[in-house]
């Protein structure tokens, strides 16, 4: 069986993703993995291999390109099938292609209002073309059940981590200082709000007045003129770290929260990967009440906020007056639900059907 898998980060060696390892064990699935875009070059190519995959992160002017190159290329080999895409928006590429299709949609909520003719041309190339939809969550399966998509092509595979590469230390240490990280940078400036930027910071500042706390921004250089503005009066308690990170796991372990402050989740990831990466290495996390990770019922490990200053200020002085109960949790809840060898045993009994 041949697979063409159109990933979406597998070869990002930054802290957003779940880095070279996601790779090592996607070959536990008898599969080879090859890019279409050349790392160094910037430029698309194509090799051999039972698995070939797309990396969406090319410059903008690579990535229309790989996009004609692949569907051309792929629509004229015989011997692929089946095409597994994983997106962060709408694929609207895929009513192009001639093979069966497999997408995993990392949010529940992909468009805006303003989107409303985009949304309905994709969610009917949805219902056409696609075999499955894979959700990254019960709250995403939902939203397309709410949009009149076929039951019977939804199907939720919660999104996994290496349980081994993220793992606690045996006995971790609490920090004189609360320590509390933040790893989930917006791309862009005008993705400030979306991601509740202002309201970490202005959160932090109430908490910091009362408890010893510091904050740790792993930050992408796009924004840092911005975010440098906003934290001027914050009095060194803020810091950011732009560079680049190979090794993500010492911040998860060296940390007693890991936060995602998101307003709301258009435009973000369902659960982020950061609040798992966390939860693997035993440090609770706070996230919003809308986002996937709510709707697992859980009640220790991840503390729950509404998206406004005063939810967030709760949720941090939740956690840290009852952290043992918190951190004591946090890793079971990443063996429970996010190990990915669970999630390709669930992907590979999905592929066979294609044989």
């Amino acid at each position: 069986m041949r697979v063409l898998y159109c990933g979406y980060n597998l070869y990002h060696k930054g802290y957003e993703s779940m880095t070279n390892h996601t790779s090592d064990l996607l070959h536990k699935m008898g599969e080879r993995i090859i890019t279409l875009q050349n790392l160094k070059t910037k430029k698309p190519i194509i090799k051999k291999g039972k698995t070939i995959i797309i990396n969406n992160r090319a410059p903008w002017k690579y990535f229309k390109l790989s996009k004609i190159f692949f569907i051309i290329k792929i629509n004229s080999q015989k011997n692929i099938d089946l095409i597994h895409v994983i997106s962060f928006g709408p694929p609207m590429y895929i009513k192009y292609i001639k093979k069966n299709i497999i997408l995993s949609l990392s949010e529940g909520i992909l468009f805006n209002e303003k989107d409303k003719i985009i949304k309905q041309k994709f969610l009917k190339i949805l219902r056409i073309k696609t075999k499955y939809i894979i959700c990254e969550s019960q709250r995403a399966k939902e939203y397309f059940l709410n949009e009149k998509i076929p039951p019977e092509k939804l199907i939720t595979i919660l999104p996994g981590i290496d349980l081994e590469y993220f793992a606690p230390k045996k006995q971790k240490k609490i920090n004189k200082k609360f320590k509390i990280l933040f790893a989930g940078a917006p791309l862009r400036e005008g993705h400030f709000y979306t991601r509740g930027i202002d309201l970490l910071i202005k959160s932090f500042e109430k908490f910091s007045s009362k408890h010893n706390s510091e904050l740790d921004l792993i930050w992408r250089a796009h924004g840092n003129r911005k975010i440098k503005s906003m934290i001027k009066k914050t009095k060194g308690r803020i810091k950011i770290t732009d560079k680049k990170i190979k090794d993500m796991r010492k911040f998860y372990l060296g940390s007693e929260v890991t936060i995602i402050p998101y307003r709301n989740v258009k435009g973000n990831k369902d659960i982020p990967t950061s609040a798992i990466e966390s939860l693997a290495c035993g440090t609770p996390v706070i996230a919003p009440k809308y986002s996937g990770l709510n709707s697992l019922g859980i009640k220790k490990g991840i503390v729950f906020h509404d998206g406004t200053v005063n939810g967030i200020y709760k949720s941090l002085v939740e956690l840290k007056k009852n952290y043992k109960k918190h951190s004591k949790n946090a890793r079971k809840i990443a063996e429970k639900y996010f190990d990915f060898n669970e999630e390709l045993k669930k992907l590979n009994n999905i592929y066979k059907q294609f044989i």
